[in-house]
């Protein structure tokens, strides 16, 4: 079964295989998802950045019909926007938060990430291609 629905992403864009292979390799150059960082955020109670990063991953992988890595990340964003939304507004740190109630969520999108990249590489081979 494929982690990403390549022919709904298509289909956005019309059947243009050119658009979407340039949007994959955009997503595969862009660092995205740098979990280290994301990790340290948590710890430092910075819930506006790791909302933000997750809401960015969140938007590319529906681009491209990573669906699932979508799903992951925006369940991140809402959770944290839903909890703290002083925080969010203010763009304030929490001592509230609690890292290791995320540490499963992130070891997930890692998880789902690392397989989307593998998908989306063997997508971009496939376009690239000559049929």
């Amino acid at each position: 079964m494929s982690i990403i629905n390549s022919a709904e992403a298509l289909a956005r864009f019309d059947g243009d295989e050119e658009i979407y292979l340039e949007l994959i390799e955009t997503f595969l150059d862009a660092s995205l998802a740098d979990f280290a960082s994301l990790r340290a955020e948590l710890a430092e109670g910075n819930v506006k950045q790791v909302a933000f990063r997750t809401h960015k991953l969140k938007g590319a992988s529906l681009t491209l019909g990573g669906d699932e890595l979508a799903r992951i990340a925006g369940g991140i964003e809402v959770s944290l926007r839903g909890r703290f939304p002083d925080e969010m507004l203010a763009g304030k740190k929490t001592a509230a938060l609690k890292p290791d109630e995320y540490v499963s969520n992130i070891d997930e999108l890692e998880r789902v990430y690392n397989e989307t990249v593998l998908e989306l590489n063997r997508l971009k081979e496939s376009l690239r291609t000559p049929r």
